[in-house]
Parts: C-alpha cells; sequence; structure tokens
C-alpha cells in the first residue's frame, strides 16, 4: 500500500506530507490525506478539484460521487466532489464512529456509541444529505 501511494503522491506532485489517500470506487477522484487534518481531492489525470479540513476518515459513496467524513471530534460531514462543496446534513450529529453507505448509494447511515449506556443510536440519511430518521 506505501508504494502504491508513493507512486500516486509522485503521479499528482504532491508534497510528502501526504499521509494516506483513497481512490473512489469509480476511479474518477482521489481524496489524498495531508498533515493537519486536511483532505485534497484531484481528478485522475491529476488537477486538484477541492479541498476540505477538519477530516479525520472518509467513506466513498459506492457510485464515487460524494464521500462522508469523520473529524478528529467525531462529527460527520457530507461532501459532493462534482459540485466542490459540503452538503449540509439534515441534523446535528455528535461523536460518530462508523459511517456505512448502502450498497446502491442511496443512503449512509452514521452510527454513534456516544450514548453506549443506552445503546448505539443510527442516523439515516439520503444521500443528499436529508434525514431519514434515527434509530436507538
Amino acid at each position: 500500500m506505501k508504494k502504491l501511494l508513493l507512486i500516486t503522491l509522485l503521479a499528482f506532485g504532491l508534497n510528502s506530507t501526504a499521509s494516506d489517500g483513497y481512490w473512489n470506487p469509480n476511479g474518477l477522484y482521489y481524496a489524498s490525506f495531508l498533515e493537519g487534518d486536511i483532505v485534497q481531492i484531484y481528478e485522475a489525470g491529476g488537477n486538484l478539484i477541492g479541498s476540505i479540513e477538519n477530516v479525520e476518515d472518509l467513506e466513498w459513496q459506492p457510485n464515487g460521487n460524494r464521500f462522508v467524513t469523520l473529524s478528529p471530534n467525531f462529527v460527520a460531514q457530507l461532501y459532493n466532489v462534482e459540485a466542490g462543496m459540503l452538503v449540509p446534513i439534515g441534523a446535528s450529529i455528535k461523536e460518530v464512529d462508523e459511517i456505512n453507505w448502502s450498497p446502491d448509494g442511496t443512503t449512509f447511515e452514521a452510527v454513534s456509541d456516544f450514548y453506549s449506556n443506552f445503546g448505539r443510536k443510527a442516523y439515516t440519511f439520503k444521500a443528499n444529505g436529508d434525514l431519514i430518521g434515527i434509530d436507538i
């Protein structure tokens, strides 16, 4: 993995502060993690098309047009790659531990164990960020 990452970083001309990265499922975009919890998004040809801060992890939508990020303080954010912007999520979610996309990419779930005394709390959203429901 490190060798593939290094080759990808060199192909994109990225500096050595990049620590990790992920191709989207259809291979059109690449998200590169930089120091300081910054993610830069590139087209497959190497053109920088966006950047988002305060990211610890991300999960690509199965069709690869969006991803959900987790910040270091466990807040979920939805990013639309084609629009190059964050999409408002229909509920304030904190202490998110896990993000799961449905196989068809139409919905995603943000799961929180913060309320572990009461069990897990799962928020389900449409791919556009609209809240569908909360499962406790």
